[in-house]
């Protein structure tokens, strides 16, 4: 294995660890994401639903 082969190895596994490392943080940044759109949706079915049969509730019992 001459010099050349082995300073590109070296690039090779430096290049390597420099893209996995970048891979890695998009990856979490986009498991963050995901779970707050998941969250901010949850949170908003439950508001519309609430309020929903509040309304209802105020049709059949005539409440204000």
């Amino acid at each position: 294995m001459g010099f050349i082969d082995v300073v590109m190895d070296t690039l090779s596994l430096a290049t390597n660890a420099i893209a996995s490392l970048v891979f890695s943080e998009a990856i979490r940044e986009i498991g963050k994401n995901i779970g707050k759109a998941v969250s901010d949706f949850v949170g908003f079915t439950v508001s519309f639903i609430s309020e929903k049969v509040r309304q209802g509730m105020q049709a059949i019992f005539h409440w204000s």
